[in-house]
């Protein structure tokens, strides 16, 4: 769970207000109807808008994995089936999905039961009846998710900003040049041309015309991107 979320933000969803609803896609595994139809009640009071999906079995959980993305999997013990929690966590594993497993109990398992559901990255909540208590887990479960992928998105973006600038600096009509303790460690070709040197070896240190070093790179991908209003959308 993440622990750095203002209470302020947790209060702002658990108590309805004029703020946009949220979609939120959840799969229930194990639970009766009536206590699923519950918690989709609760989230919707929060102004949450959920998606939610009851299944019975491991087919119905790995058609409705392969059919669209789902941000969160609540667990139950109510209504046992064939779908164990390990084989949930095995196929969440094989796919490479990154979706929060919340196992929602009214007491904790002994301490073996519980590590062993730990390791399987099946996170367990006991609140009991308290759907308030309940609620908060679900979104703080949620806005982790969704700062992961945030991270995921950054980075991707940042190694898009490099390879462009490292394409940027090799293609220049300006001569390039970076070094470290006086050595040369990379110049482009229009650096070589403007010296004169025919040849890599008539250059003195070590230097390469392969590509900008990465470190090089990203510190000016940092920096431009630092400079520039964010944009979601990628670059052209």
């Amino acid at each position: 769970m993440n622990a750095d979320i203002p209470a302020s933000q947790l209060n702002n969803v658990i108590t309805p207000g004029r703020e946009q609803r949220k979609n939120i896609s959840i799969l229930f595994i194990g639970f009766i109807r009536e206590q699923a139809a519950a918690i989709q009640a609760s989230l919707q009071s929060a102004r949450l808008a959920p998606r939610c999906r009851l299944i019975s079995n491991e087919q119905e959980f790995t058609g409705s994995l392969s059919e669209r993305s789902w941000d969160l999997i609540l667990l139950s013990n109510e209504n046992l089936q064939d779908l164990t929690f390990t084989r949930s966590a095995e196929l969440i594993n094989a796919l490479d999905k990154d979706i929060p497993l919340l196992l929602l109990c009214t007491e904790l398992p002994d301490a073996a039961a519980h590590l062993a559901l730990l390791e399987q990255n099946i996170n367990i909540i006991c609140c009991g009846d308290n759907s308030k208590l309940t609620l908060t887990y679900i979104y703080q479960a949620y806005l982790a998710l969704q700062q992961r992928q945030s991270w995921r998105q950054c980075e991707s973006l940042l190694e898009k900003a490099e390879r462009r600038i490292q394409s940027l600096i090799a293609d220049s009509r300006t001569a390039i040049c970076f070094s470290i303790d006086n050595k040369l460690c990379y110049a482009n070709e229009r650096f070589f041309e403007q010296l004169g040197y025919a040849q890599l070896k008539d250059l003195p240190g070590s230097v390469s015309t392969k590509s900008c070093p990465h470190h090089i790179a990203r510190h000016y991908s940092i920096a431009l991107t630092a400079s520039s209003p964010v944009n979601s959308k990628a670059a052209p």
